[in-house]
């Protein structure tokens, strides 16, 4: 039969059984154990610890423990090799650091020194007791193997030739030779016993790679090899092939064959671990009926052996260290031997490694048997694995299961017993409170709807996916992978009364995230001037079209992305950006009418609208007229709304640029073109309903959005927008104590549609005078459109009836053909495309912010020269010049604010980082030396205001208009305070407001002038207040209306030109506050005992009590009124001569009810959108009535 065979695993001890292949551990928790050797009677085993400089021993196959002995622990360094003399009872071994062979006592009591001559590296020592003689090797500078006498006596060289590690000696008492293994030459020989007749057996580098120990047993050589991290057989014929016993020994040393003579039951058992839940030893009372609590426990399974009777000992190990022992057990009541937690939970926690052993004995006071030991089992919360990789946007599942169940309190309420595992991340893997940029810093999210786990008691083994997603940070990292860990924090139950759960240690889950924002890196979509367009990939097209095209479309997602555009000069241009996230929308107009051939003007201010439903569906940012838009995606998009383009007043859309983030890859469509993730521009022209690669002409029109199109983002009121469904996201970056409410901590950082999250400190900065209602209902009932549906009055504030804005609505030209594109234009003013090629190299080259920029970052420099060539080509000029710059270095912003490098690095001395000093450069014109520079965004000081801080705030502010052509009426509005609309480019606005009345048809000054501070709201308009103190009117004058002239001022001091609101009762009357004049309806009736209050509303109850008797009287007298007055009306003049001082707001108002008359104010009616039956855009303009937004057309037809 195949032997046993004792061996050092370097940290254990062990015996393999060579037939079964099943080991059993005999010491473990050794520092670096090198020989081994055993004594064949006493049931001792011995091994060497280099480490510890000592040899022990353990009495193996006895009735004890099985505790380890040091025996030898001084005047030792380096015990190579160890021998037993079961004979004699004594320890032999070598010691290559003090170069001697020692002899002692089993106990290593009575030491004696053999040899301490003519040594320099002894290793090796084998005893040959029938003859009381030893053999061993030296491997120092003159290798040899030697025998002497036990005594040291008789010594002599028997073998020194072929010789350089001679590691290991084993004597073959049958044929009585003597075996070596030589480490350094790779190879195995053996001679007789006086070293004649050397024979090669085996030399292999193969094979023999660097073997360590041997012996002999039979017609077989077995040794371990360190390279081979096994043990091995090989016949003593030579040139035989080696067969594996094992080469699963981490560490192989050295080996005997190992026998014993005690007597003890040599079975084999299976053993394992098995996790359950049993009743406990707490009643508890509930309903009336007691139960016993369940308790997790762990049970040491194996099968008894049929037929014998033996007595069991059970051992539990808790992470390797002993807790419990049950001694002689016979296998009836092994139940008995169950480790419950009373055994262990005040020094262990949850995830720890239990394991048992078992011993068996034939009789009470019999000798056990070896150890045998079950497998670690891993009690807990257990990861299917403790490394994942995953890249970013990307997802990866791991798995958590308990192995343990869950206690409870009584099986009566096993239904309401659970344990609960936040998910966070280690305090120390990122810092919560820094955000660099739009994105706040992470690593990880995860596809759940709480950041916890739950593990019900009826269902403890159930399977836990996890989905995890690398986080779109949104930045380019230094590093390709970056680090991070998952923590599974357990929350404090109080229903097991057993607490085997109330201590949970998980050790951390790493992930490593893979970088995906580099294969983006330079990535960016853009449009700006006829438009020019720039695919994702690079891909550069130009066409002159009109109307609404998709820009980029997310695939998945419903994030979109418009464009308007209109014929201006030779071209095109655009007029308006719409950005859709889910259930919001952004839009940006600075043109009322969309034509394809006439060309017309920006509006004189943008329209900016905001349907602002979740604060996660998107972030706008805005610094002067430039706006960034963040997507849940990260994708961001910058826009910049400018004036004066070629000379043409009002605004238009300057540029677009629109960054993709990690999750956009080959998620994108529309002209921003295909993203691919290898920068590939062969599929960036995919046709919208076919997805086919198509011509670029085919292309873009594909993309077009006609004007009755459902899918149009700009149109009055788009019904299409829903909140659309979407897997919720949970970044779970905190980690909180067990005392924390579970469902607190799950709303932290849940309820995200993407796998990232926006700065905490980044939330959109708009004011609520762009935000719209979410809600139908309240759109309907907020919004009322003009009779001729151009232009609609929304009210924004339901406590507030003075909070309205007008809108004008876009309109298509009635003779607008979509899809059109304009031809080609021609060289004019002289320009050739040599000379516009040097102008435009030239223009960015002396350009010193993009100078700068290009330190850092690639700008494509060659290609915009390209469309700045075409620029000149369709303008003739460089005018349009400063857009591309402005584009560029838009670009140039940011690619360096993605860069991680950049961030975290800074200039000697300085507190901010290489970004932000780099973006502080790159502003336009810097900033025209009166104002500094953030980010490429100037701030203004000293008075200037501007993109670039070039306008001195001394001029009034211009194109100032008021809401309903400045009438207010008292019936719907408190009229306290209007809103104005105008250029204002800074948040310091000051007002001058003229009070005066019309009274009996004349128009008096109040001679109240007051200069008062305006509520700034956005760039585009401010907020008046209406209501000043003034003196008591005579009752006997009939006030028509009253209102102001206001001007505006920058500074305080200079005032633009006036404007007037004109408040009225218009049940009563028809006012214009062009010319400051009313007029009486027909439908109005005289009631001299009425009164209008300073807010605008009629308060006259104490006349009206006196004439309630006298009504029918009244109605009489009102229709006589009524027929003179119709026959003797006359339009109200200005009386210069009027005494300035004897009327006041408080003066009473006549309330009449007579029929409308000529030139009334446009009638608003709640109605739905309709398009314009207009037959030309010339006859609708000039036939309309002007709005506060009128565009001038340029009297211009290219067809003509």
């Amino acid at each position: 039969s195949n032997p046993q065979l004792l061996y050092s695993n370097i940290n254990e001890i062990e015996i393999i059984d060579t037939d079964t292949g099943v080991k059993t551990t005999i010491a473990s928790n050794i520092n670096r154990a090198i020989s081994v050797d055993f004594h064949v009677t006493k049931g001792y085993i011995y091994w060497s610890d280099v480490t510890d400089h000592t040899i022990s021993r353990i009495q193996y196959q006895s009735s004890n423990n099985g505790t380890v002995e040091v025996i030898i622990t001084e005047d030792i360094m380096t015990p190579d090799g160890i021998a037993i003399d079961s004979v004699n009872d004594h320890l032999y071994w070598t010691d290559t650091g003090i170069d001697e062979v020692m002899r002692s006592n089993l106990d290593g009591s009575v030491r004696t020194v053999i040899l301490n001559t003519d040594l320099q590296e002894p290793r090796a020592i084998v005893l040959d007791t029938s003859n009381s003689l030893m053999y061993l090797s030296d491997w120092g500078t003159t290798p040899k193997i030697e025998k002497c006498k036990f005594d040291g006596t008789s010594r002599q060289t028997i073998v020194s030739d072929d010789l350089m590690w001679p590691n290991a000696l084993a004597i073959d008492f049958n044929d009585q030779r003597i075996y070596w293994v030589d480490g350094g030459l790779k190879q195995i020989k053996s001679s007789n016993l006086d070293g004649s007749n050397i024979q090669l057996i085996l030399k292999s580098s193969e094979w023999l790679p660097h073997p360590f120990d041997m012996d002999v047993y039979g017609s077989y050589i077995y040794y371990s090899d360190w390279s081979l991290y096994g043990i091995f057989k090989v016949s003593k014929l030579a040139n035989s092939t080696p067969v594996a016993i094992t080469n699963q020994v981490l560490s192989p040393m050295g080996m005997k064959i190992y026998s014993s003579n005690v007597d003890f039951p040599s079975d084999v058992f299976s053993i394992h671990v098995e996790a359950s839940r049993e009743e406990g030893s707490v009643i508890t009372e509930f309903l009336g009926q007691s139960s016993p609590n369940l308790e997790p426990v762990f049970k040491c399974s194996f099968v008894d052996v049929v037929g014998k009777t033996y007595f069991y000992s059970i051992y539990w190990y808790i992470n390797e260290n002993s807790v419990k022992t049950f001694e002689n057990v016979i296998f009836q009541d092994i139940d008995s031997t169950w480790l419950r937690p009373e055994h262990w939970v005040q020094n262990y926690k949850m995830n720890m490694y239990v394991k048992c052993s078992v011993r068996a004995r034939k009789s009470v006071d019999g000798t056990p048997s070896p150890h045998q030991y079950s497998a670690n089992f891993i009690a807990g919360v257990i990861p299917e694995y403790y490394i994942y990789e995953v890249s970013e946007g990307s997802n990866v599942t791991f798995t958590v299961s308990s192995t343990v169940p869950i206690g409870c309190t009584s099986i009566l309420l096993i239904n309401n017993c659970k344990e609960t595992f936040k998910i966070g991340y280690p305090s120390y893997t990122k810092n919560a409170d820094a955000c660099d940029g739009s994105i706040d810093n992470g690593d990880l999210a995860f596809e759940r709807e709480t950041c916890g786990v739950e593990i019900p008691a009826n269902n403890w083994n159930k399977i836990n996916d996890i989905v995890v997603y690398g986080y779109v940070d949104s930045v380019y990292n230094t590093e390709s992978v970056r680090n991070t860990n998952i923590r599974l924090t357990h929350q404090l139950s109080s229903k097991d009364p057993s607490h085997a759960w109330d201590n949970v240690i998980i050790p951390n889950i790493q992930i490593r995230i893979k970088d995906e924002d580099i294969n983006i890196e330079l990535a960016k979509c853009e449009t700006w001037s006829d438009p020019r367009y720039y695919t994702f990939d690079r891909t550069y097209f130009s066409k002159s079209i009109s109307g609404e095209y998709v820009l980029y479309r997310h695939k998945r997602n419903p994030y979109w992305v418009h464009t308007l555009s209109t014929a201006c000069w030779d071209g095109t241009c655009n007029v308006g950006v719409a950005i859709r996230s889910h259930n919001s929308l952004f839009v940006v107009r600075t043109s009322d009418v969309v034509s394809h051939n006439v060309v017309v003007q920006g509006r004189v201010h943008p329209f900016v609208n905001f349907r602002h439903c979740d604060d996660q569906n998107m972030v706008v940012k805005r610094h002067g007229t430039q706006y960034t838009v963040i997507l849940p995606t990260g994708t961001e998009i910058w826009f910049k709304i400018g004036k004066g383009i070629l000379g043409f007043p009002g605004y238009w859309v300057w540029h677009v640029t629109i960054k993709p983030s990690a999750l956009d890859i080959e998620q994108t469509e529309g002209l921003c073109g295909f993203l691919s993730r290898d920068g590939s521009k062969n599929d960036d022209f995919l046709e919208r309903d076919t997805g086919h690669v198509v011509e670029e002409s085919t292309f873009i029109k594909s993309w077009n959005i006609e004007e009755d199109s459902t899918e149009s983002l700009f149109t009055a009121d788009p019904g299409f927008l829903s909140d659309e469904y979407l897997q919720p996201f949970c970044v779970c970056k905190e980690v909180v104590s067990d005392s924390s409410s579970f469902q607190n901590f799950n709303k932290v950082d849940c309820n995200l549609t993407q796998p990232l999250e926006g700065c905490y400190n980044t939330t959109t900065d708009l004011d609520t005078s762009f935000y719209s209602s979410c809600s139908p209902a309240r759109k309907k009932r907020d919004v009322i459109f003009s009779e001729d549906r151009q232009t609609r009055k929304v009210k924004r504030s339901i406590e507030d009836s003075d909070d309205i804005t007008e809108e004008t609505i876009l309109r298509y030209a009635s003779d607008f053909v979509p899809k059109f594109f304009r031809p080609e234009p021609e060289w004019t003013d002289g320009w050739t495309e040599e000379k516009a090629r040097i102008a435009c190299t030239t223009g960015f080259d002396d350009n010193v912010q993009l100078s700068k920029c290009k330190e850092y970052v690639y700008l494509f420099t060659e290609e915009y020269v390209t469309s700045c060539i075409e620029d000149i080509k369709a303008s003739g000029n460089t005018s349009l010049m400063m857009m591309t710059v402005d584009k560029m270095l838009s670009s140039c912003v940011i690619e360096i604010s993605r860069n991680e490098s950049l961030r975290n690095s800074s200039e000697s001395g300085s507190r901010e980082s290489l970004s932000e000093a780099i973006t502080s450069e790159l502003c336009q014109n810097d900033c025209s030396g009166h104002g500094t520079c953030e980010k490429g965004i100037c701030k203004c000081t000293n008075g200037f205001t501007g993109l670039d801080c070039s306008f001195f705030n001394n001029l009034p502010p211009s194109g100032i208009t008021l809401p309903d052509a400045g009438r207010c009426g008292t019936r719907t509005r408190q009229c306290s305070k209007t809103n104005v609309y105008g250029d204002f480019d800074t948040d310091d606005i000051w007002f001058k407001r003229r009070h005066f009345q019309i009274i009996d048809n004349k128009n008096r000054s109040s001679g109240i002038i007051e200069t008062l501070k305006a509520e700034y709201r956005n760039p585009y308009m401010v907020t008046c207040q209406l209501a000043s103190s003034r003196r008591k009117r005579d009752l006997s004058n009939t006030v028509m209306a009253e209102g102001y002239y206001l001007s505006f001022s920058l500074d305080g001091s200079t005032f633009g030109e006036e404007v007037t609101i004109i408040i009225y009762d218009e049940n009563c009357y028809s006012c214009n506050a062009i010319t400051v004049s009313c007029s009486i309806l027909d439908s109005c009736q005289t009631d001299t005992a009425t009164q209008i209050n300073s807010d605008g509303r009629t308060i006259g109850l104490i006349i009206g009590l006196v004439l309630a008797g006298v009504i029918l009287l009244v109605i009489i007298i009102v229709g006589i009124k009524f027929n003179k007055y119709k026959n003797n009306r006359q339009k109200p003049q200005y009386d210069e001569n009027t005494d300035e001082t004897n009327t006041d707001l408080d003066d009473e108002l006549n309330v009449c009810n007579v029929p409308p008359v000529i030139n009334t104010p446009p009638v608003y009616v709640h109605l739905h959108r309709e398009k314009t039956t207009a037959t030309h855009l010339k006859d609708e303009v000039e036939n309309r009535p002007k709005t506060p937004f009128e565009l001038f057309l340029v009297e211009k037809n290219f067809h003509k």
